[in-house]
């Protein structure tokens, strides 16, 4: 692991970011943990709400967890690799941007999902949580449309619906006009 100083660089953080995500990559509950500790840092909490905003990403994922779609492919009872690509992606962006934010480094040479996370953490607000939060979640389903496509139509049906349902919070949130 590295340490976050002024003479880090943006692909050092990236390459940082990525081993993180991969280190938890075949075990559900360290997904999870590393999500809690990142919203331990960054979440904004307080006593009774102590995860602030990742409160309900928190459950969500201990949700995904308990269905097992995110154990490893290998495993007696193997995750979904759609779920896992997805869920992947919400991790990477928001480690790269914590990293990215704990550096100090400018926001603009990031990809668009790390901004938004980084929009996040300089004003934490509902508006820019789920701007940032489902920008990673939508980058990952677009990243994976061939596992999509793998999955039952029964589960992909309950995909879409999940998705359907994040951008509609999301719209309610930012007062995005539905014509």
């Amino acid at each position: 692991m590295i340490k976050v100083g002024l003479l880090t660089t943006l692909s050092e953080l990236e390459r940082e970011a990525r081993a993180r995500v991969d280190a938890v990559g075949d075990d559900p509950q360290a997904r999870l943990r590393l999500r809690q500790a990142w919203y331990d840092r960054f979440g904004g909490g307080e006593p009774l709400d102590p995860l602030g905003f990742g409160t309900s990403e928190i459950e969500f994922m201990k949700w995904e967890v308990e269905r097992g779609v995110l154990d490893a492919i290998n495993a007696t009872r193997p995750g979904s690799p759609w779920w896992r690509k997805v869920n992947g992606s919400l991790l990477y962006y928001a480690e790269l941007a914590g990293l990215v934010f704990e550096a100090g480094l400018t926001h603009e040479l990031v990809a668009e999902e790390t901004r938004a996370w980084l929009d996040f953490l300089q004003t934490r607000s509902s508006r820019h949580w789920y701007r940032a939060h489902n920008s990673s979640i939508v980058r990952g389903y677009l990243d994976s449309l061939a596992e999509a496509r793998a999955e039952t139509l029964n589960e992909q049906f309950l995909m879409n619906e999940v998705l359907y349902r994040l951008l509609f919070a999301e719209a309610l949130v930012t007062g995005i006009a539905f014509g």
